[in-house]
């Protein structure tokens, strides 16, 4: 087995970002439609703020990358 890069895991967790938000009502029941909508607009500041702070250990763990696409580090 080999060891995934870190490129490989930002790319994973990325899209536990971007495609894995849920939310659960009281009784376990992942919410869907007009709920789950209430939900990423009530945490849209947060997650704008963990985006953020993602992008600034995305750049550490990929130097390369963050050189190519202009970002200081």
């Amino acid at each position: 087995m080999t060891r995934p890069y870190n490129k490989d895991l930002c790319g994973d967790f990325r899209t536990l970002l971007t495609a894995g938000f849920y939310t659960n009502d009281p009784d376990g029941v992942i919410l869907e439609g007009p709920e789950h909508a209430q939900a990423l607009a009530a945490t849209k500041a947060w997650r704008n703020d963990l985006w953020k702070a993602f992008r600034k250990l995305e750049d550490r763990l990929c130097p390369v990358e963050a050189f190519v696409a202009g970002r200081d580090f």
